[in-house]
């Protein structure tokens, strides 16, 4: 299974941007809750995951938003940019025996491959890691 999302716009874009969450109220006509911000990208704090990005949009009540880059549904350019999606791969495990009867777990994650063995752990490689 892939999904794709939005990169991170530079600090400094000014952008719409619009994301998308399941709605919570069990009486609601819409199964999403749909919320639209234009503002300026500007510099994420110490805490800031990857996947997100700081906007601010001037709004008194939060002038400052984290939007996280998987919850965006829509995201334009004000210079009239395009917006790039990336795609990533959901990962791969793979429960394998070992030669004495061990199960070690592999997972092979946007290709690069992990497994729980020992040889893995002191080599970075392993017989394993061709199974998946």
């Amino acid at each position: 299974m892939t999904a794709a999302f939005y990169n991170v716009p530079a600090v400094g874009s000014r952008v719409t941007v619009t994301t998308r969450y399941p709605e919570i109220w069990i009486l609601a006509k819409n199964k999403w809750r749909d919320s639209t911000y234009v503002g300026t990208v500007v510099a994420p704090d110490k805490g800031t995951p990857a996947t997100s990005f700081k906007l601010h949009t001037g709004e008194s009540k939060m002038p400052v938003r984290e939007i996280s880059t998987l919850q965006v549904h829509k995201l334009k350019f004000m210079d009239g940019a395009v917006a790039k999606k990336s795609v990533i791969e959901a990962p791969k495990t793979l429960q394998v025996t070992g030669s004495k009867g061990e199960n070690y777990t592999v997972t092979k994650t946007g290709g690069k491959v992990r497994c729980t063995c020992p040889g893995f752990t002191f080599r970075n490689k392993c017989r394993h890691q061709e199974m998946i």
